[in-house]
């Protein structure tokens, strides 16, 4: 957003531009008064006038459009008397639209006793617009120090409190002080600090450094090759809230498309989800090449790999993205259509009879826990499964095989909901702050298929299992599916289902025993 400043006073001036640096004299006839002088408004950058501002500039004739400007510098202009005396120097702006020149006289123009005016303007003077405090705090477009107690020319003032700090061009130093304060470098390579309190920071164009200093900091990523120094990927982490925690989204980077365009460009070093290609890009050198050479850091070091997550960079890996053993080997599930062949537990490659999705916003999910998906974290259930962290709904069923199962049930293999490996600590509740979509794939009889690796079920039709699908979309499988609904109808499930205190005794059981969920055969 420009700085905005009205004023009055603005001549044309018929000279040509060369006249107004000469220092010589010139007709006051050249002042062009019209019906008298104009009114209007300036917008800028910063609320200063410069030869740096490079075409941003615009000014607005009342009851005109908005016109860009090229700054031709600033000084005074005086009348000269028929003595040769400067009398009545007055402060001038200079300016042109579209090849006509314009003065802007603050103070109006000196008394035109003479029949001669004389200019002493500066091309490279800046020039101080007017303008009430709009309490943004900018800088120039010099390279300056901006720290506590820092006031632009509106009058705008750098506090301890919370502050919205816009520095412009040139290299600066810009320290926020206190509160939750929003800073953007602009064009330079600049130095920010947030201070304390949880900042906003926002490097702009060149190469930056970001020190967030405490609270919970907001980095922003731009594509270029800044430096952040101080970021803390581990406070905060771990309850699904992105606003407690330092924060830098890389997901403009690294996503679904761009992973994909990654892996048809690189054969020999594929990548199952966005998540694993960025912890990687990191623990190379600790430069994310792919957004733009950017460098994260924790006391003088890159900061691990694996501590960047969906919490701290909003880079997802669940859900969408989940792969799926086929008879053309792991897919994405959002790449499934009816009729692919799935791998099964139980019958080999069978083919999908329906697929469907559920997109569900991160406000819906704030407000439902019950929406949340159970996160599964990679190699928690035992030989090594599931191969990457698998994320399910709830009441979505996981295959246990275990001899603690065969005692209690008479079979060694059975179903439990996802939620309940959050018993024994192998799985916990996310919030998904970006939101997510669940995906439902139907076969002609209740499946196990596998799920990054981890056997997992296949929709089943049963009244919990549908809890998870829209009342739409019931309906639509209710028409095109009859008998999965009927009396007789559905829905055998493939493995004894285990709930309520019978499926929480078994994990306890299990975990007590220190055996994993899934035993090998």
């Amino acid at each position: 957003m420009g700085t905005i400043s009205e004023v009055n006073n603005v001549f044309a001036y018929d000279g040509s531009i060369a006249s107004l640096y000469a220092g010589g004299l010139v007709s006051a006839s050249l002042l062009n008064f019209g019906s008298g002088p104009q009114s209007g408004t300036f917008e800028d950058n910063n609320g200063q006038l410069s030869a740096e501002d490079g075409g941003s500039a615009t000014f607005t004739f009342d009851g005109g459009a908005a016109q860009t400007i090229e700054y031709l510098g600033s000084g005074s202009v005086s009348t000269i008397t028929l003595l040769g005396i400067p009398l009545d120097e007055r402060p001038v702006a200079m300016f042109s639209i579209d090849g006509q020149i314009y003065m802007y006289a603050p103070d109006g123009l000196p008394l035109l006793s003479g029949v001669s005016i004389s200019f002493n303007i500066d091309a490279n003077a800046a020039y101080d617009l007017p303008g009430a405090p709009d309490g943004i705090v900018h800088g120039l477009d010099s390279g300056e120090t901006m720290g506590v107690g820092y006031s632009d020319v509106q009058g705008d003032q750098i506090t301890e409190g919370e502050d919205t700090i816009l520095g412009f061009g040139g290299d600066d130093s810009i320290d926020g002080g206190g509160g939750n304060d929003r800073i953007e470098g602009g064009i330079g390579d600049d130095l920010i600090q947030g201070g304390s309190g949880d900042d906003t920071l926002i490097g702009g164009a060149g190469t930056d450094t970001l020190i967030g200093d405490d609270g919970a900091d907001v980095f922003v990523a731009d594509g270029t090759a800044d430096f952040i120094l101080d970021f803390d990927a581990t406070k905060g982490i771990g309850d699904g809230d992105s606003s407690n925690n330092d924060l830098v989204d890389l997901s403009d980077f690294y996503n679904d498309i761009t992973l994909a365009d990654w892996n048809e460009a690189n054969p020999d070093q594929q990548y199952d989800n966005a998540l694993q290609w960025l912890r990687a890009d990191q623990e190379d050198d600790g430069i994310l090449q792919n957004a733009g050479g950017l460098r994260i850091k924790a006391g003088g070091d890159p900061v691990s790999g694996d501590l960047l997550n969906a919490e701290n960079t909003l880079v997802l890996c669940f859900v969408t993205g989940t792969r799926i053993t086929t008879n053309k080997g792991l897919v994405d599930v959002e790449e499934l259509r009816p009729g692919d062949k799935v791998l099964t537990m139980d019958h080999g490659y069978q083919p999908i009879r329906w697929i469907g999705k559920r997109k569900l916003s991160a406000h819906a999910l704030h407000r439902n826990e019950k929406f949340r998906p159970v996160r599964i974290p990679a190699g928690s259930i035992g030989a090594g499964l599931p191969e990457s962290d698998l994320y399910l709904t709830r009441q979505h069923r996981i295959l246990v095989r275990s001899k603690v199962a065969e005692r209690m049930f008479c079979h060694r293999e059975v179903l439990v909901p996802a939620r309940k490996l959050k018993l024994m600590g192998t799985a916990e509740t996310y919030a998904a702050p970006c939101g997510l979509k669940y995906w439902h794939i139907l076969f002609d009889q209740h499946e196990i298929i596998y799920a990054n690796g981890m056997p997992a079920e296949s929709l089943h039709t049963g009244p919990e299992s549908l809890k998870a699908v829209p009342p739409e979309t019931v309906e639509e499988l209710r028409s095109l599916f009859p008998k999965l609904f009927s009396a007789d109808g559905p829905a055998v499930l493939c493995r004894p289902d285990v709930r309520g205190k019978r499926g929480r005794h078994m994990i306890r059981r299990i975990e007590k025993n220190e055996k994993p969920v899934l035993e090998e055969l």
